[in-house]
């Protein structure tokens, strides 16, 4: 009897979901969860907090790249346009890869971005992304933001990670 106990011991022990570590908590509190509520409230400046000034984003699918000042004002453009519109938007993140130091990260993922129409009509996007962050004077911000399409898809979000 003894040996199964222990069997389904060490099953349960091994099969719960791994939790984030100290520094992956640190980064969800001062990057990740202001980057989705400002994202999906269509709050410029909040977002673009998160966001060193030296930041650079790439828009792979495009083949663009925005410095700081570029990605502000798209930034405002289309959340004043997304607001205007009454679309809701609701961006959700999972990980695949999360590697971080004390002072630097490296982030890649998959997000979902669902869009709600006023009439109700719903469409799901999917993109992946890669992220730096560094992090100065006690604070972790974006300095490189980049994403792309290509692979992305809705078995790749759901394969990913949930953020804690």
């Amino acid at each position: 009897m003894k040996p199964i106990i222990s069997l389904l011991f060490t099953v349960a022990v091994f099969d719960l979901p791994a939790q984030p570590g100290p520094l992956q908590q640190e980064i969800n509190a001062q990057v990740w969860k202001p980057f989705l509520e400002s994202f999906n409230s269509y709050d410029a400046e909040t977002f673009m907090a998160v966001h060193h000034p030296e930041a650079i984003r790439v828009i792979e699918d495009a083949d663009k790249v925005l410095d700081f000042e570029a990605y502000g004002e798209n930034s405002r453009t289309g959340f004043q346009r997304g607001k205007e519109s009454g679309v809701k938007r609701e961006l959700t993140l999972r990980f695949t890869r999360r590697i971080a130091g004390e002072a630097n990260a490296f982030e890649v993922g998959v997000y979902r971005s669902r869009i709600t129409r006023p009439d109700g009509t719903t469409n799901d996007y999917f993109g992946i992304f890669h992220v730096v962050l560094k992090k100065r004077d006690g604070r972790w911000q974006i300095w490189v933001d980049s994403d792309t399409s290509e692979g992305a898809s809705e078995e790749a979000y759901l394969a990913a990670e949930a953020m804690e």
